[in-house]
Parts: C-alpha cells; structure tokens; sequence
C-alpha cells in the first residue's frame, strides 16, 4: 500500500509541476494523488471481493471484474486528462 501511496503522490504532483502550478499546487497535487491512490486501492479491492464472492456471474472469475475495473479506471482517467488545462489550449 505505500507503494501506491508513493506512486499517487509522486504522479500528483508531477502531473502539477508539468501543467505549470505554483509550489502549492505541486503539494496540493501530491496530496490529491495520495488520495486518490488510497481510496482507488480500497474501493477496487472491495469491488473485486464482491465480485468474487456475490457478484453476478459474468464477473467471476476475479479477472473479468479487475478487467471492468480497470476499464473504469482508464475512462475515468481518460476524461480527466481531456478536461485539464493542458487540453483547452
């Protein structure tokens, strides 16, 4: 977990130094990339237990639901990139 800790923070700010952010921002981003890489780690293993143990068949086995997460994932991601300030210039 704090490897993924680590990577969202570091990914966060990154993400913020590249787009141009004062120090703060570059903070800030680290937090949020924390953040977000702790509640995605604990939001996708709850999803994958259900999955697993009371999902509907088509998820099972375990692949099939990692594999619709990280779809989720990736179009969640995907549109966030499309909508950042990079993007409108």
């Amino acid at each position: 977990m704090l490897g993924r800790l680590a990577a969202g923070a570091l990914g966060g700010g990154a993400l913020a130094a590249v787009e141009g952010s004062r120090p703060v921002g570059v903070a800030v981003g680290s937090v949020v990339g924390a953040v977000g890489a702790f509640v995605g780690s604990v939001l996708g293993a709850s999803w994958r237990q259900w999955a697993a143990d009371d999902g509907p068949a088509a998820l099972q086995p375990d692949l099939r639901a990692a594999l619709v997460e990280d779809a989720a994932v990736l179009t969640t991601a995907g549109a966030l990139v499309a909508s950042g300030p990079s993007a409108r210039r």
